[in-house]
């Protein structure tokens, strides 16, 4: 999946990376260090800028652990993505507890998918509107 990323970051120039580290993605950071924004661990930081990139005109893609998006941004995710119905990719990584799955699922607009291939990848970015991707390895 980090190739699928930078081939679509090279079709789209106003596809932007924010994340927690560099361990998720690492390469696109090689490659686009112009459009890589690494915030630490403030997942409710990172999705309420991604959210201000998306008023841009931005495609942000949020990329970080599943469990820490959802349950220290799960406020900012409803208030700030979701109900203004903004065109944000959350790339969740790794296991998320059902619970929270559950919780995710149900946010209004939210397209909520399992994308095991660039060709899905391609497609949900190519949708506009809040999209929370779970992947369990980039």
């Amino acid at each position: 999946m980090k190739n699928s990323l930078l081939k679509l970051a090279k079709a789209n120039k106003n596809l932007v990376v924010l994340s927690a580290g560099t361990s998720y993605c690492g390469d696109f950071a090689k490659f686009f260090p112009e459009r890589h924004f690494v915030f630490g661990p403030a997942e409710a930081n990172i999705v309420s800028c991604a959210a201000a990139f998306a008023l841009t005109g931005k495609l942000p893609v949020v990329i970080g652990s599943a469990d820490f998006l959802v349950s220290r941004g799960f406020d900012q995710i409803l208030n700030d993505i979701c109900i203004p119905n903004l065109n944000v990719k959350i790339l969740a990584v790794g296991q998320t507890e059902e619970v929270l799955k559950k919780c995710v699922s149900a946010l209004p607009n939210l397209k909520f998918e399992k994308v095991n291939k660039f060709k899905e990848l391609d497609e949900l970015m190519k949708e506009y509107g809040p999209a929370y991707l779970s992947l369990d390895e980039l």
